[in-house]
Formats: structure tokens, sequence, C-alpha cells
């Protein structure tokens, strides 16, 4: 295993149990240089709804998930059987992200992407939200500087308008549909 890997398992005491094939596989996926800054397993719901209910007892439209932090991009992996999937989304994507807390129960972690948005449950130790919520606050606010800068390219707003015609191809090959591309593109123009 990764030194990064065991160490974040070993400082956190995360429960590798049921997970030890998705952590190998996320291994592959890595790159060298790549780090990984936090892992942890649960339960992900695609595309919520807007309110954020900490249902951690429920399994109801959710499949279980390996979910790695690492300085370029989030990976979810879901390994059920013979059966994977694999998600990704780099860093620079992510728009919000909200942590709901309850402490009986543990919590829920939403993240929104240019793309996606997505739930993963929480476990009911205080210490895991704070680090996560730490990990990204820190990650979005590089990523922030880096959005402010004037690229080689020419002016900020370039980069606003490269995000758009990225986001036509995803719905003209279907994975968006016109309303998501619509309220995605709004929102790009209101920073212009």
């Amino acid at each position: 295993m990764r030194k990064d890997i065991e160490k974040i398992i070993k400082d956190n005491k995360i429960s590798t149990f049921g997970y030890k094939g998705s952590i190998k596989r996320l291994e592959q996926l890595l790159s060298l240089d790549e780090k990984v800054l936090y892992i942890m397993s649960g339960n992900v719901t695609f595309d919520p709804g807007e309110k954020m209910e900490v249902d951690i007892l429920s399994i109801k439209d959710k499949e279980p998930a390996v979910l790695a932090i690492t300085d370029k991009r989030i990976i979810l992996i879901f390994k059920v059987l013979m059966s994977e999937k694999i998600d990704q989304f780099p860093i620079k994507e992510i728009r919000e992200h909200r942590i709901v807390r309850n402490g009986l129960t543990g919590g829920k972690l939403r993240i929104s992407t240019l793309t996606r948005k997505f739930d993963i449950d929480l476990n009911y130790k205080k210490e895991t939200a704070d680090t996560i919520d730490k990990i990204l606050l820190e990650l979005e606010k590089g990523d922030l500087l880096k959005d402010t800068e004037v690229h080689s390219g020419g002016e900020p707003h370039e980069d606003i308008i490269i995000q758009i015609e990225r986001l036509a191809k995803l719905r003209d090959s279907g994975i968006l549909s016109e309303d998501e591309f619509d309220s995605k593109k709004s929102e790009l123009l209101k920073r212009l």
C-alpha cells in the first residue's frame, strides 16, 4: 500500500473492512506525483435534491463507495462484487462543498462540481467532517487564486468561455440536459 494512503488510514483510524479492493484500485489510478489527502468510505447519492437531510441509516438511492481526495481531484470508486464504476472530478471544477452534521448518526458532505452534485454520508466522528472541510477549503482557496490570475492566453474571462464550450460539448454528447447546460452557463456568465 502507498505510504500516503497507509498514513491517512492509520492516523484517522479509517476502517477498510469491505473496501480493500477499492483502495487497491485507487492506488492504480493515482499518478506518481499525486498526493492523497483523505480517504473514506460511505454511501453516495448523485444529483440529490436541494435539501440536505442526514439520513445515514437509510440506503435508499445510495451506492457504497470509497471517496479519495487528492491534491488534483476527487475520486469515487464504486465496487460491488465484480462490478466497478469510477467517477472523477478535478479540484478546479468544485464550485461548492457543504457539510451538515447530526451528532447522533453522523453527517453529510455535499460536493457540487461544474457538471455534477453528490452527497456522501459521513460517520458520527466530528473529526471526519472537520478534516474533510479543512482539506476542501484549502484546495478551493488555492484554485480561487489560480482562477484570478491572468493566463498566458489572455484575460481570465477566457477561462469562463472555455468552460462554457466544454459544457456545450457535454450537452451535445447527452451527458448534460439542456436545462443543466443553461443553468451552469448562466452561473458562469455572471462571473464575467
